[in-house]
């Protein structure tokens, strides 16, 4: 009923606005396409990956009303049936000068640390008149649901969540400083008493106070400070902690418990964030110092990594108009920031990518990054228990295009080196290991005479320690032909060896095609076959898939 109530709303905003605009235009319409498919799968030498003869119809209608549209997605099967209706989380943003509404279901986004972009149904607004800045916003954070043990996946239950928060400020978009408040809590009588004893499942309480500023110094630097004091109780359930009787705890002012309940289960933790930025025409920079206690949450935001502290910097250069790019990066990050851990964790990353285009018909792409891990154990001084990790990456991609009337012609090529070192003495010669990948592509395409053509060869190299030295080769092809705008034809091949020290032990080849043909302007009939072959040691394996069918398009 709820729902219902504000969709009418909504639809209301709409109408005023749209309906002056497209007077001309239906104020609803219905478009989309429905069609019928047909397969036949058929496999030797394998169990069956789906049923012998299938067949499906899709339904995708767009329910245009007002400007709004609608759109359904049906489809049903002799496997599966499904229906999803995309506007059953309906939400709209009117605005005048300085005032904005949000009615509906809506992700706003007041902080990283508070209310960052979690959807909820409900109302907010937002007012900016000058210098000064306010929003607020409340509504259900959380749909109760009933665990359900009979689908394919597991869905654990959920109580309703039910929050609301507001932002107050002054300054405008360089300069501002801005104090947040939010609070959510979860009924308890949402859910069945069934559903309530499920396992780790418990009511949460949770109150956020943050606060978000940025500085800008002139036009190239600014600086950007976010931070967030999050009180979390696990369970409403559990007693409260008062200055009184056994649960004595009388270190909580009066005042926080008549905000926010404090109770056995409670904590408290921290998050903050400060970058500098200085941005300038050739050149940019950033420095990043970001920290997230262990267990830090809001409820107005979707997901934390917790337990880390982190410093990144951020060079970039641009020169020539955009055709020589250069990106770095630089960071260190490490966890166990309150010792409570047996081991702590370090990581160094690095990395750049260098993009130049010297003209329109040839670029070259360059990446490379390295990731170092290392971690210690506090009470077991032993070399053998040291993890010291690194991982390299280096990928070239090359690129040319010659375009000539309607005719274009693409040469593309791309090599992958990864390695990875372990540096504890212990597997130093037993962990390493690369990879190489590597493949060449050409293709070729003629706009007017409706043909396209394509050609490949790819070849990878993996090498450790541990096992053979594994290595294959592959080759692929394709070409399509349009005749008279209505008949489409595709083909396509590929082949790949597997080898190992240098012997096959297994290739992979497969190839197919298909037919799409315009009868009438509204109707496509389409026909699809793909065969594919498999070798693997001794064992050998065939697949034939095809498929065919109709579309209507209304």
């Amino acid at each position: 009923m709820i729902r219902s109530f504000i969709m009418l709303i909504l639809l209301g905003f709409g109408v005023i606005p749209l309906s002056a605009q497209n007077s001309k235009k239906k104020p609803v319409s219905l478009h989309g396409t429905v069609s019928l498919g047909l397969g036949a799968f058929n496999s030797q030498n394998y169990p069956g990956r789906q049923p012998s003869f299938f067949w499906t119809i899709n339904g995708n209608p767009v329910l245009t009303a007002f400007g709004i549209p609608m759109p359904i997605n049906a489809m049903v099967s002799n496997q599966t049936k499904s229906l999803q209706v995309p506007f059953s989380q309906l939400g709209i943003s009117p605005n005048f000068k300085w005032l904005k509404l949000h009615l509906g279901t809506r992700n706003l986004s007041y902080s990283p640390f508070s209310i960052a972009g979690h959807s909820f149904l409900g109302a907010g607004v937002e007012m900016n008149p000058g210098a000064f800045r306010f929003a607020a916003l409340g509504g259900r954070f959380q749909k109760a649901r009933e665990a359900d043990s009979t689908s394919a996946i597991i869905l654990r239950p959920a109580y309703k969540r039910l929050g609301y928060g507001f932002k107050v400020g002054v300054g405008k978009k360089r300069n501002y400083f801005d104090l947040i408040f939010f609070k959510a809590k979860d009924d308890s009588s949402s859910v069945s008493q069934q559903a309530a004893t499920y396992r780790n499942f418990t009511p949460d309480e949770n109150l956020v106070l943050g606060v978000s500023s940025k500085i800008s110094f002139g036009k190239r630097l600014s600086l950007k400070i976010d931070g967030g004091g999050s009180l979390y109780t696990r369970d409403i359930r559990t007693n409260l902690l008062t200055d009184e009787g056994e649960n004595n705890f009388s270190d909580i002012p009066k005042a926080v418990n008549r905000f926010f309940p404090v109770r056995i289960g409670s904590s408290l933790s921290f998050a903050g964030e400060a970058g500098l930025r200085y941005q300038s025409r050739p050149f940019q920079l950033g420095l990043i110092y970001r920290r997230v206690e262990p267990e830090y949450r809001s409820m107005g935001a979707w997901f934390f990594q917790t337990d880390i502290q982190q410093i990144t910097l951020n060079p970039g250069f641009s020169w020539n108009k955009g055709k020589v790019r250069l990106q770095c990066n630089a960071g260190w990050q490490s966890d166990d920031l309150l010792n409570l851990k047996p081991a702590r964790s370090q990581r160094v990353i690095g990395g750049f990518s260098l993009s130049l285009n010297p003209s329109e018909k040839f670029g070259i792409d360059i990446q490379g990054n390295n990731f170092q891990f290392t971690q210690e154990n506090r009470y077991l001084n032993s070399d053998s228990l040291r993890l010291q990790q690194a991982t390299r990456f280096f990928n070239i991609s090359p690129h040319w295009l010659l375009q000539s009337g309607d005719r274009s012609t693409n040469w593309s090529a791309s090599v992958n080196y990864q390695q990875s070192d372990d540096y504890n003495p212990y597997t130093l010669q037993t962990l390493r290991s690369d990879f190489v990948f590597g493949q060449v592509l050409w293709s070729l395409q003629h706009q007017k005479k409706g043909y396209n053509l394509g050609l490949g060869v790819n070849g990878r190299l993996n090498k450790n320690n541990l096992a053979a030295e594994d290595q294959s080769f592959g080759l692929l092809a394709n070409a399509g032909k349009l005749l008279k705008e209505k008949l489409q034809i595709q083909a396509n091949l590929n082949w790949n060896v597997n080898l190992r020290d240098g012997a096959s032990v297994g290739y992979t080849a497969g190839g197919g095609g298909g037919i799409s043909y315009k009868a009438l302007k509204t109707t496509r009939l389409y026909l699809n076959a793909y065969y594919l072959s498999n070798k693997v040691a001794e064992h050998k394996y065939h697949f034939v898939n095809t498929s065919g069918g109709i579309e209507y398009t209304f």
